[in-house]
């Protein structure tokens, strides 16, 4: 699964990610979580990424032109949250959801 932030340099600034980055996104399957989308869209509602000007459902259709597959969420995933502890050292909920997304995502 794909970072927020290395998705959006994916589309905007390629140049911005290492050649061991844009390798490893031209090899398998890579992932983009819709909590990705989400936090793509508020970022574009406070002005935050001017160099993304498009829709969410424009998006949508890049995403599945570059080969990403979506990954939704379910209640399933948001419940599995609570059996995933945070890092001391890190404490960004994010983090934590893209990790209990990717363990229901492997468990079934």
């Amino acid at each position: 699964m794909i970072d927020t932030q290395v998705f959006v340099w994916s589309l905007v600034s390629p140049a911005k990610l290492s050649t061991s980055a844009r390798h490893a996104l031209q090899d398998g399957t890579i992932y983009v979580s819709v909590v990705s989308l989400l936090e793509i869209a508020i970022k574009q509602k406070v002005n935050k990424l001017p160099d993304l000007p498009i829709t969410t459902d424009e998006l949508v259709e890049q995403l599945k032109r570059d080969g990403f597959e979506l990954l939704p969420l379910s209640t399933r995933h948001i419940a599995r949250y609570n059996d995933i502890p945070l890092q001391a050292d890190h404490r960004d909920p994010r983090s934590v959801v893209t990790r209990s997304i990717g363990c229901c995502w492997q468990r079934h």
